[in-house]
């Protein structure tokens, strides 16, 4: 009897440990540049940043979490969409994909989204890179691309990153959401910048998407205050002429979970 009890009393328990376990992981890809020597260790410096942040994020939020990390000769178009096919959860889908590397000139003049460099002497827009995604995950599902495109250094210190933001609101972004969000550190033939202080390297808008992210203290956040944010910050810190402006796309549909609008 006291074992039925024992079993009786744990049986919510065991139930809600079950339905976490079969939650689906937040699937992260980062993909550093690092065809130039100069550049390097910003761009890498930028997705070790990106994955601690992560890792952070799926802790607080208590979810999985799927990292992978390409880096110079490993950045190819192949590559990006061999993860886009290999799914390590069911159909409810969690995707952040981030990049950090040379910005080029558009395949399109008329479009205002940067290209970014792929190893294999390729390049492709930021915004292809979104139809991809679109095209090979799963529905309903929630995706965040972010592209930091930088060519150009400013000597000055990083801002510090207190991470503040209520597990609830880390959440809300990362795991209740559902949409797509794009952004990137500018527009295309615009120019973003990376910072430096001392042995402390990384891009503007990397340090400060992530401060934004982990700060936020609004009562009910979205992607859209999150974006409209990281703007006016990159803005505000760059200070003319090295002031960055982001270029952004967040069609969201939160809180329900309804097939996603295109754009």
């Amino acid at each position: 009897m006291k074992k039925c009890l024992f079993f009786l009393f744990f049986l919510p328990f065991l139930s809600l440990h079950a339905k976490s376990l079969n939650r689906p992981p937040l699937k992260i890809l980062l993909l550093a540049d690092t065809s130039d020597p100069k550049m390097r260790a910003y761009h890498l410096s930028d997705v070790k940043r990106m994955k601690k942040a992560c890792t952070l994020i799926a802790k607080r939020s208590n979810y999985g979490i799927s990292i992978t990390v390409l880096k110079g000769k490993k950045v190819t178009t192949q590559n990006i969409e061999k993860w886009l096919h290999t799914r390590p959860y069911s159909q409810w889908g969690n995707n952040l994909i981030y990049y950090s590397g040379a910005a080029l000139e558009p395949l399109d003049p008329s479009s205002l989204w940067p290209c970014v460099k792929m190893e294999n002497s390729k390049k492709i827009s930021t915004f292809d890179i979104r139809k991809k995604v679109l095209e090979s995950c799963p529905r309903p599902f929630s995706t965040k691309l972010f592209f930091d495109c930088y060519n150009q250094v400013k000597k000055t210190p990083l801002p510090s990153i207190n991470a503040s933001s209520s597990n609830e609101n880390l959440l809300r972004l990362f795991f209740k959401s559902h949409g797509n969000c794009l952004l990137c550190s500018s527009k295309s033939n615009s120019f973003s910048i990376g910072l430096k202080h001392k042995k402390a390297k990384g891009g503007l808008f990397t340090v400060m998407l992530l401060k934004t992210i982990l700060e936020n203290k609004t009562e009910i956040v979205t992607w859209n205050h999150i974006c409209d944010d990281v703007a006016k910050k990159c803005t505000a810190y760059g200070q003319q002429p090295l002031s960055q402006i982001p270029y952004m796309k967040y069609p969201e549909t939160y809180p329900s979970r309804v097939p996603m609008s295109k754009l």
